[in-house]
């Protein structure tokens, strides 16, 4: 990455190894970092990409409005329904297997 770049991480933390990542930062090797996951979730309190002028860290909420638990709610539901009726789920974990 180029140094004016902003690391970005919405996706999982373990994605990341967040040592490098507080060093990329101290050392000016990336502009700064914006995430909502850390490898541990929480994140400790000590965790020192937590203290760091140039990240900006926000809790991980995105899918926590009414509209979003409410069909993933009816989407489990029918899950469920499915497999309890003999079908295939839509998402299987294990595909290959099935």
């Amino acid at each position: 990455m180029k140094p004016t770049a902003f690391f970005i991480n919405c996706a999982r933390g373990e994605l990341v190894d967040e040592a490098a990542l507080v060093q990329a930062v101290k050392e000016e090797r990336v502009a700064g970092a914006f995430t909502d996951v850390f490898c541990q979730e929480p994140p400790a309190p000590d965790n020192p990409l937590l203290a760091l002028e140039h990240v900006s860290a926000t809790p991980h909420m995105a899918s926590n409005t009414v509209e979003c638990m409410r069909l993933m709610a009816v989407q489990a539901a029918s899950q469920i329904h499915k497999v309890l009726s003999g079908q295939q789920p839509d998402w299987p974990v294990n595909r290959p297997v099935l």
